[in-house]
Formats: C-alpha cells, structure tokens, sequence
C-alpha cells in the first residue's frame, strides 16, 4: 500500500499493487564499470611474448608475487585482452 498527496486539490490517495503473476526469475550478471584510466591486473601467459611486449610498450607493469600484469584498463582493451582482467 503507498499513498500519494495531491497538493493542488488537498487529497491523499492510498493506492494498492496488483500480484497478477508470479514466475521465477535470474538477474543478468553485470560487469562492473570501469574507466579508461583505471589500472587493472591480467593475465598473459608466459609463452605469448609478442602480446607481453605489445603490454610492456604501453607501460604495463609485471608483478611477480601475483604472476599478473598491471595496466590501464583502456590499454587492455586495445590489446584485447580485458576480458582476462582479474576481480579484485
């Protein structure tokens, strides 16, 4: 039940919502959103040197302890590879 209040003709109006189906129901999974300038980590393997220098030239950062790189969530999606972004 809600009520709404009409300022103009000084009424209250209490109003109800109608059940008329139920059926069962998933949200779709939503990817966060994300800004170009934001640093990211991602995986590349260590037998894709090409895309691990294509990274390195655009500044990308190895990170031993967490075997990832880090790099701007824009530059991985020019190289392709946002998709391997790791979830914090």
């Amino acid at each position: 039940m809600r009520y709404l209040y009409d300022e103009k003709t000084g009424r209250r109006l209490k109003t109800v919502e109608l059940v008329v189906e139920s059926i069962p129901w998933q949200p779709r999974a939503r990817r966060p959103r994300r800004r170009d300038d934001e640093i990211v980590a991602v995986q590349i393997a260590f037998h894709e040197t090409e895309l691990r220098e294509r990274a390195k030239h655009l500044g990308a950062m190895w990170r031993p302890a967490q075997k990832l790189w880090e790099l701007t969530w824009g530059d991985a999606k020019r190289l392709g590879i946002a998709d391997r972004a790791v979830q914090a």
